[in-house]
């Protein structure tokens, strides 16, 4: 009976001491556990190859008929780091150019392409941009809108002094959200860029290593109202002066095509002229998002009155840009000169619009003062005549011993003034 007891005793001994070691907390408190279960030893990964991913396109070309037949491979290597690219998924590029025995005799890096381009091999192509008789290289590097209508490009000239291309840097940069083509017979390079209605089109001639615009052409529209069509209007600028003349000329011819229920009809506005300083006014190139140009445009009030409004000339300051305007006259469907508009330019900066800062005024005029303060004037175009609105006069004073700004407001519609400071 006592060696039972004894036998019993050793094993409830024995069953306790287990469970103190092989509990769950214990478990975890091992040092072995933690280092064989909970942190494995983690497998290191391959070092990435930049070009484990590449594509490789050759193309043939002559770069002239006295020259023998070169090779230009183009290498599409992996993904980069998006940084200053201007487009979605780049992968680099890689340009090497061979001469007749295979031999590499210049090769361009650190270029880019957009993954999202259909037919990599189709983007590299030739042509002669500077119309001295050597094919030129044109990379395509990404495309956007409808149809790709907005395109991103490299451009480089061959260099016959220095047998190899140079990328050029204002082609490249024409090339930007636009449509770039040479056209031989006219020995110009042709900048498009399509709008809601027509397009905007820059033609370049290549002159002592740059492009200067010599001609044109602006296509836009605009609808009188709801039961109208839209109408077509066309402006056409032809330079005059020396491509590289301090201040450029242009002749000017506007077309609008009328298009009416029973017959259509074309209104010709010649005689016009503008001219500006170099380097170009800001605005005339089509590279806004609507395409539109600030220098010319139809604007739609919204308030009956549609106004087409011409940049005429300019110096060195916007305060006094004198512009043509044109009135649309929906009995005669034409376009009027506005002489009211067009003096108010020769003096202060025009702007069309409904504006909150003019009071509600359709037009806003702002002419510089003195200490770099400026005065704005609102109207409204009231049967053909402009109507003051609001002036709002703008002065430095002293208040308790600090300058601080005045603008003193005239409502003109009531007669009313109130005054507010500027913090």
């Amino acid at each position: 009976m006592k060696k039972l007891l004894a036998l019993s005793l050793l094993l409830l001994l024995t069953a306790c001491s287990c469970a103190s070691i092989y509990n769950e907390e214990s478990l975890y408190k091992e040092p072995f556990y933690q280092a064989s279960i909970l942190t494995p030893t983690p497998t290191p990964e391959p070092t990435p190859d930049p070009w484990h991913n590449y594509q490789t396109f050759t193309t043939p070309v002559q770069i002239h008929p006295t020259m023998p037949v070169f090779t230009v491979t183009h290498i599409l290597g992996d993904y980069v780091e998006q940084g200053y690219y201007s487009f979605p998924q780049p992968r680099a590029v890689t340009l090497i150019i061979c001469d007749e025995n295979g031999e590499p005799f210049q090769i361009i890096e650190n270029l880019a392409q957009s993954a999202l381009l259909i037919g990599f091999e189709g983007t590299l192509s030739f042509d002669d941009y500077n119309f001295d008789g050597y094919l030129d290289m044109r990379l395509h590097r990404w495309q956007d809108g409808v149809g790709g209508l907005l395109a991103f490009e490299y451009f480089w000239l061959w260099d016959a002094s220095l047998g190899q291309f140079v990328l050029h840097h204002q082609l490249t940069a024409l090339g930007v959200a636009s449509e770039l083509h040479a056209d031989a017979q006219s020995q110009s390079v042709r900048v498009w860029q399509r709008n809601f209605y027509g397009g905007t089109s820059v033609d370049y001639t290549y002159y002592e290593g740059e492009f200067f615009p010599m001609r044109r052409h602006i296509g836009l529209g605009f609808r009188p109202n709801e039961t109208h069509v839209w109408q077509a209007v066309n402006m056409d600028a032809q330079l005059l002066s020396a491509p590289n003349a301090t201040r450029r000329n242009y002749e000017v011819h506007i077309s609008i095509e009328i298009e009416g229920i029973d017959s259509d009809e074309t209104q010709e506005i010649t005689g016009l002229s503008v001219s500006y300083n170099n380097p170009p006014l800001f605005g005339w190139e089509p590279h806004r998002n609507d395409g539109n140009p600030l220098n010319f445009n139809v604007v739609n009030l919204l308030d009956g009155n549609i106004i087409m409004q011409l940049h005429q000339n300019t110096g060195g300051s916007l305060m006094n840009a004198p512009h043509y305007f044109w009135l649309w006259d929906e009995e005669a469907r034409l376009f009027v000169p506005h002489e009211g508009l067009r003096e108010l330019s020769n003096f202060a900066t025009v702007t069309l619009g409904s504006d909150p800062w003019a009071g509600g005024g359709r037009i806003l005029t702002t002419t510089r003062i003195s200490q770099g303060l400026f005065d704005w004037r609102s109207y409204d175009l009231i049967n053909g005549e402009l109507v003051l609105r609001q002036t709002r006069e703008r002065t430095i004073v002293i208040v308790d011993g600090v300058y601080r700004i005045k603008d003193i407001i005239t409502n003109h519609t009531d007669g009313t003034q109130t005054v507010e400071f500027v913090e």
